[in-house]
């Protein structure tokens, strides 16, 4: 992990934490929800401003699941390794939940396919009391309005699932 002193002196691991870890200076959870390029991809990072000593500021963004392996276990991932989770629910950021596997397409297309059913890819403003928690647990009439706004997307066609074909498609001869 990149700044490593400077993001252990601002965060820190806790099990009671939705998120797993918590900033130091409030005891708020750390992280927020955010999209990824892939259709209805999610991920939970760590967007934060560090500043130096030398006076000059630089935005960094942290993969969290990666942050809160690194901070339970001591080990970095190399460039080839990702994180897995055993009950495949990416939103479970327990250390004991993960483990570390070399990167298999198949494997990260599972995870993606079971938030979709899940409708955990559906995301919340911070703001909203139900951020932290599963979709079906949800009570907030905000959230519940999203969530069913996703299931008419759904039934239309406009939000699609994620492709079930992995890799290049053979060639044809």
């Amino acid at each position: 992990m990149k700044y490593k002193d400077l993001f252990m002196r601002l965060y820190y691991l806790d099990e009671t934490s939705p998120t797993g870890l918590r900033k130091a200076w409030n005891n708020q959870p750390a992280g927020i929800k955010q999209k990824t390029k892939s259709a209805n991809g999610y991920m939970w990072v760590i967007p934060d401003w560090f500043r130096f000593d030398d006076g000059t500021r630089k935005q960094v963004k942290y993969d969290l699941a990666a942050c809160v392996y690194e901070m339970a276990t001591g080990r970095e991932l190399k460039k080839n390794e990702t994180i897995y989770y055993l009950d495949v629910n990416k939103d479970n950021l327990n250390p004991v939940n993960m483990f570390v596997g070399i990167k298999d397409p198949r494997k990260l297309k599972q995870h993606k396919q079971v938030a979709f059913d899940n409708f955990r890819n559906v995301i919340l403003p911070k703001t909203n009391p139900d951020y932290f928690k599963d979709p079906k647990d949800w009570t907030d009439p905000e959230a519940l309005a999203m969530l069913e706004e996703e299931k008419r997307k759904r039934a239309t066609g406009e939000s699609k699932p994620p492709v079930p074909n992995v890799g290049r498609p053979r060639k044809w001869i």
